[in-house]
């Protein structure tokens, strides 16, 4: 990426890609994208997951179920093997083995159950990860989506269904990763709504076709640059340049100082509170 879009294009699409840890983005956009709301951008996390099982899917449409679920299982170990194996990537990947698990027995799965397992499952292995903000923020951010995201966008029905669910899902994640934000970054991004809903599909295309473009890559190098070339550098370079200008705005990074352990207990406990408050429907049965 970085020999066929240049610096620091290419370094960008391999944070986008394989997240930061196994391509470091350059400290000053790293810096960037964390003030205007986008830190996740750059942090391999359960949407890459969802992408990577989403295109496999519709590849291996027409195959023997087994040999599609294989498939799915070979190209999440080569991904959690490129990304780093982080915190934040293990917890996806098991979600997503949890997918796959569903796909081969043709039922749907619970998405808090799985959550609940996968972290589970990693904190009785290395207990130390729940210090880990990108694990937090993964964990949390999708425990938001599955009870919130949802509820908001029934809320929002009298907006076009795109925009509603686009406004929905940014609104969850935002949300629920708030409380985390002030305490280990002590400041908030007032423009975060409007650079994740006008990052989105950026983001969804650079992802798609970076993770295409490294695969065709390295079968046929001259295609796989191509490929990068014609549907990476221009929406890389766009969204280089939306970060660029709402960081440039005026309160980008308002600083709230420190919040105590005991506030984000209460804060979560709030938002808890006000989902039942509100009859907003937890789902039980959310495919993964």
């Amino acid at each position: 990426w970085i020999t066929t879009l240049g610096y620091p294009e290419g370094v960008i699409v391999g944070s986008i890609v394989l997240g930061n840890q196994a391509a470091e983005a350059p400290a000053e956009w790293r810096d960037r994208f964390v003030q205007v709301g986008l830190a996740h951008v750059l942090a391999a996390s359960g949407f890459h997951v969802s992408v990577l099982l989403g295109v496999l899917a519709a590849l291996t449409r027409g195959w023997r179920r087994s040999l599609a679920v294989l498939a799915g299982a070979i190209a999440l170990m080569v991904f959690v093997a490129l990304a780093g194996g982080s915190p934040a990537v293990l917890r996806a990947a098991l979600m997503g083995v949890a997918a796959l698990i569903g796909w081969a027995s043709g039922r749907s799965i619970n998405g808090l159950g799985a959550l609940s397992l996968a972290v589970t499952a990693l904190l009785l292995w290395q207990p130390l990860w729940i210090w880990d903000v990108g694990f937090q923020l993964s964990a949390t951010a999708t425990f938001g989506l599955l009870v919130s995201a949802e509820p908001i966008a029934r809320k929002l029905d009298f907006l076009p269904p795109i925009i509603a669910e686009s406004l929905a899902t940014t609104l969850a994640a935002t949300l629920w990763t708030l409380p985390i934000q002030l305490f280990t970054f002590y400041e908030i991004s007032p423009y975060a709504i409007v650079a994740n809903l006008g990052s989105s599909f950026l983001v969804s295309l650079i992802t798609v076709a970076g993770m295409a473009s490294a695969v065709i890559s390295a079968i046929l190098p001259v295609v796989g640059g191509a490929i990068a070339w014609f549907f990476l550098f221009y929406p890389t370079r766009l969204l280089l340049w939306l970060v660029e200008t709402i960081a440039a705005w005026p309160g980008s990074r308002l600083a709230t100082g420190a919040i105590t352990v005991l506030q984000v207990i209460c804060l979560y406990g709030l938002f808890l509170w006000a989902v039942s408050y509100t009859h907003l429907t937890l789902p039980t049965n959310r495919e993964v």
